[in-house]
C-alpha cells in the first residue's frame, strides 16, 4: 500500500506534509537548504506516488536527532508512522552514533516509547531570540538570509 524511499522529501512535499498536521514552515527555499543537511531521510508514498509521510535524521554522526516525523492525517492509523520510525531508528542504530534523540510534543511522546525513547532529566533549551515565528502564509518572519527551517524542534511527529 505504501512504499518508502530512503531520501529526504522534496521541499514542496516537506512544506505540504508539515501543513497537513498544522506545523508552520518557512518558504520553500529555506526548507530546501535545511533538507540538504539531512543525514538520512525517508519519504513514504501512496499507490499514486504522492508523498504521504516523512521522517529525517539530522546530526554529525556522533549526535543524531530524529525530526519531522509526519504522516498525513488521511492515512494515519495504518502503521505508516511505525514503519517510518522503524526505518529511522534502524538507520540511526546502525550508524554507530553515541547519542540518538527525538524531540516530541507531550501528547505524542508515548508513541515513541516502543522504540526506546524515554523522557530523561536533560532539558531541551532554546537560544532566546532565535525562534522566529512563521507566518501562516509560509513566509518566515525573519531577516533576509536566515536559514532556520524548523520553527520548533519540539514539534516532531
Amino acid at each position: 500500500m505504501f512504499t518508502t524511499v530512503a531520501r529526504a522529501p522534496l521541499p514542496e512535499d516537506y512544506v505540504r506534509l508539515r501543513a497537513s498536521v498544522g506545523w508552520p514552515s518557512p518558504d520553500v527555499e529555506a526548507c530546501a537548504r535545511a533538507l540538504g543537511a539531512t543525514v538520512f531521510g525517508l519519504t513514504a508514498h501512496d499507490e499514486a506516488g504522492r508523498a504521504v509521510g516523512m521522517g529525517r535524521v539530522i546530526g554529525d554522526g556522533l549526535y543524531l536527532v530524529l525530526v519531522d516525523v509526519v504522516v498525513e492525517p488521511a492515512v494515519q492509523g495504518q502503521g505508516l508512522g511505525a514503519r517510518i520510525m522503524d526505518e529511522l531508528t534502524g538507520w540511526a542504530t546502525a550508524s554507530g552514533a553515541t547519542h540518538v534523540a527525538l524531540a516530541a510534543d507531550a501528547d505524542v511522546a508515548p508513541f515513541y516509547a516502543r522504540w526506546g525513547f524515554v523522557q530523561e532529566s536533560t532539558a531541551y533549551l532554546r537560544l532566546r531570540g532565535r525562534n522566529r515565528p512563521v507566518q501562516a502564509t509560509g513566509q518566515q518572519a525573519a531577516p533576509a538570509g536566515a536559514t532556520t527551517c524548523c520553527p520548533s524542534a519540539a514539534q516532531v511527529g
